[in-house]
């Protein structure tokens, strides 16, 4: 296959963007606009280590080859009394097995030369620069990968045990504005994470004696910052300094809630053209204008992509993490069957309309992830005519309007984890971040490098929940709630 020379940046492109650049000294020091790392890191440990993503290296393993894991069930029955017999009554041990697949996965930067002989020549190297940026691109993928496969795993199962919607609904579109994330939360989940035969991540004591199991709650910033608006929750706060503890309203630390630690990670709306938030808070931002209600292709990218021309779906994923587009760990990996209607929120942000919205819906097929084949003016049970009604709907959408995913009543949607122990195998095989070189065209005698050059990072790795002997995810929960943009949004439900 030829090689893609459009992809590849060159100095024309650079100084057509922006011809101030003709002009000025570049200094040596090129820094990304935003560092993305893996906000989980503190989460992953080795077999044993009690931690709830563990992390297992094969490297044996190849592409789309499989790591097996090994869980035992409990024990039952009574023993016998006395001097009964007990080799005809010995229990056999129940044991299951649960893999892990892995596969080959690839990024790479591409320059042509002058662009690093015009910036880079003092100080740090191209191949330095854009090695840093394919590690960030690393952290970022490892993360996604991570979210991702609990979170549809949970809403894909049967019977969805792994999920706890706040509010007590059935499905997403039983939410209502006011199911937000709160201490309540806390401790169902955690009662419906232990009913599932979930092991904490260690143990601590009571002052009785007594052993409390202890799991985390992973979210999110702005899923969980509902918290310090309930009444409990202020007051354990306001009381925490008194009794030994940091004042969490001036450090901006939460406090333990009983038996589960809240851990919660800041999600930066970046200035990269790619996808944005994470698949616990997917959102996007527009990129071709809407004049009225006749298009049905959404396109994201903001100002990046105001054309909307943007349409290679590894490049431009703006719409990956949301539902209906179904993220692959591996190549063979097989979409479960997906009936769904989702919905999302075109919420202009700029404007005449500014602070006005519209309600669209897509199916699956309607999400190829770089952008949302949708039905406009959704009017499902009146929302459209309620939304008329409160002179907040519109249909014309300026680029850069706030695409975020919904229910069918309007209610931005987010999801926090909840976990134990060995929640999540992350398996890896013969490498892992490995740095990669490509070059093409001539290559210069004096530096050995060609007139095009490439940086990027490769591995062999998968990801699945643990599963327990009889085909169970006993480790982890997703929950399901409303997410406070702090938007004025019409309650429609």
């Amino acid at each position: 296959m030829a090689f893609d020379i459009s992809e590849v940046l060159h100095y024309d492109a650079l100084i057509a963007s922006d011809p101030q650049l003709m002009r000025q000294l570049w200094s040596e020091l090129v820094s990304a606009d935003s560092r993305d790392s893996n906000p989980m890191k503190d989460f992953i440990g080795t077999e044993e280590s009690g931690k709830p993503i563990c992390e297992k290296t094969e490297l044996g393993a190849g592409g789309s080859q499989k790591v097996t894991f090994t869980s035992m069930a409990p024990i039952g029955g009574r023993g016998v009394i006395g001097g009964a017999e007990l080799k005809s009554k010995t229990a056999k041990p129940v044991h299951g097995t649960w893999g892990v697949t892995v596969d080959m996965r690839r990024f790479a930067i591409s320059e042509d030369q002058l662009v690093e002989l015009l910036r880079f020549n003092q100080g740090k190297s191209r191949e330095s620069v854009l090695y840093e940026l394919c590690k960030q691109w690393w952290g970022m993928m490892e993360a996604d990968d991570i979210q991702i496969t609990f979170r549809d795993k949970a809403l894909f199962a049967t019977d969805q045990p792994n999920v706890y919607r706040i509010g007590g609904g059935a499905t997403s579109n039983d939410i209502n504005l006011n199911n937000t994330f709160d201490t309540g939360t806390i401790e169902e989940s955690t009662e419906q994470l232990v009913g599932l035969g979930a092991m904490p991540l260690g143990l601590s004591m009571d002052e009785a004696g007594s052993e409390v199991p202890e799991f985390v709650t992973f979210g999110p910033r702005r899923f969980l910052r509902s918290l310090e608006d309930e009444q409990k929750f202020r007051e354990a706060v306001l009381h925490a300094q008194a009794r030994g503890g940091e004042n969490f309203h001036w450090t901006g630390k939460y406090p333990r809630w009983k038996e589960s630690l809240i851990h919660r990670h800041a999600i930066k709306f970046d200035s990269g053209n790619k996808r944005q938030g994470s698949p616990l808070l997917p959102i996007a931002f527009l990129g071709a204008a809407l004049a009225d209600a006749t298009p049905t292709t959404v396109t994201g990218g903001g100002a990046h992509n105001t054309a909307g021309a943007l349409t290679d779906t590894i490049l431009y994923d703006y719409f990956s993490a949301f539902r209906g587009n179904y993220w692959k760990t591996f190549s063979a990996e097989v979409a479960p069957t997906d009936n769904n209607t989702y919905y999302a929120l075109i919420y202009n942000v700029s404007g005449a309309d500014r602070g006005k919205y519209e309600i669209v819906s897509y199916v699956t097929a309607g999400n190829n992830g770089n952008r949302l084949t949708v039905t406009r003016a959704v009017n499902a049970d009146g929302q459209l005519t309620a939304l008329t009604a409160a002179s907040k709907y519109t249909n014309a959408h300026p680029s850069g309007s706030w695409i975020i995913p919904c229910n069918k009543w309007g209610v931005p949607l987010g999801y926090a984890l909840v976990m134990g122990a060995e929640a999540l195998a992350l398996a890896k095989g013969a490498i892992d971040a490995d740095p990669i070189e490509w070059q093409d065209d001539f290559v210069s005698k004096t530096s050995g490098k060609a007139h095009i050059n490439s940086s990027g990072i490769q591995g062999i790795r998968g990801y699945a929940p643990k599963e327990d002997s009889i085909g169970r995810y006993p480790n982890f929960l997703v929950v399901e709630g409303a997410l406070d943009y702090g938007l004025p949004l019409v309650a429609l439900k």
